[in-house]
């Protein structure tokens, strides 16, 4: 089990300079994700598709906001993986809208234009952005999973930052903790116990992250919050937890874990540990 942290300066310097539109190391997500996440071998063939679109508030013509979703295309040559990853994009570029139609709304007049923080001196133009990219992985033959990465800007002294994770069977339909484990009530204790030691120990911060209670971290493992408690569900609602070939990766932002200046926070799981806990090993195959 690993424990991996980020600063969230170092977040917000880099993601502004991709929304600025400066070249990409790669067409996935590499910043600011768990080894995992980095390492975990990704379909053959598959590529990103993106949407984008800007809206100009008719007050502020120069203080566009844009709004991007890139996601993967050809996890199984258009089949039900595709058909759901895409659908699942399509509801990160409904919310991207819904931001920027809120965002033009504070625009209602030309005095609302101006925005120190938001404004580029020199070109006289808003960097107010919604963007989102990814990172698909090939658990196995039957299981793919994708994690995204947002960053959202609309004005001063640093963006927001977040993560949701997709994880999916070949027909489609989603990998949830009653389908990762075939006892549920049996393992998400012990799922939860790792969760806690992970971020607990290990020279870890001295409370949970605040996803998980944000209480003072105890000798003792406590109740599970819920989360990961026995009605759980939602491997992305318990801290966009990403499953991969490699094991399970949780990811939270900024403000699910510590705060700001600690910046996002990641925890690996290990395959192995996972199935002494009690995954099913046919996810795997």
């Amino acid at each position: 089990m690993r424990l991996f942290t980020a600063a969230a300066t170092i977040a917000a310097a880099a993601l502004a300079a991709a929304a600025l539109s400066l070249p990409l190391h790669a067409q996935w997500t590499e910043d600011f994700i768990s080894d995992f996440a980095k390492n975990a071998p990704r379909p053959s063939g598959v590529s990103a598709a993106e949407r984008a679109d800007t809206l100009v508030p008719q007050a502020c013509p120069n203080s566009p906001f844009t709004y991007s979703v890139s996601y993967p295309r050809g996890l199984d040559g258009g089949g039900p993986a595709d058909k759901a990853a895409g659908a699942f994009a399509a509801r990160l570029f409904a919310q991207g809208r819904s931001t920027a139609e809120e965002y033009a709304s504070t625009k209602a007049s030309p005095a609302d234009c101006d925005d120190a923080w938001g404004t580029d001196k020199e070109e006289g133009e808003s960097q107010a952005y919604f963007k989102v990219t990814s990172s698909p992985y090939r658990v196995s033959s039957g299981a793919y999973s994708v994690l995204y990465s947002s960053a959202l800007y609309t004005g001063g002294a640093h963006e927001s930052f977040g993560y949701a994770s997709q994880n999916i069977l070949a027909d489609g339909t989603e990998i949830t903790f009653a389908r990762l484990f075939r006892d549920p009530a049996g393992s998400l204790p012990r799922l939860w116990e790792k969760v806690y030691k992970g971020f607990c120990g290990g020279g870890a911060a001295p409370s949970r992250p605040d996803l998980y209670g944000g209480m003072a971290c105890t000798r003792s493992v406590p109740g599970a919050p819920g989360v990961l408690g026995p009605n759980a569900m939602s491997l992305d609602a318990a801290g966009h937890a990403v499953l991969t070939s490699l094991g399970l990766s949780f990811h939270l932002n900024p403000y699910e874990a510590y705060g700001f200046a600690a910046g996002p926070q990641f925890l690996d799981i290990p395959k192995e540990e996972l199935l002494r806990i009690g995954a099913d090993p046919e996810i795997w195959r």
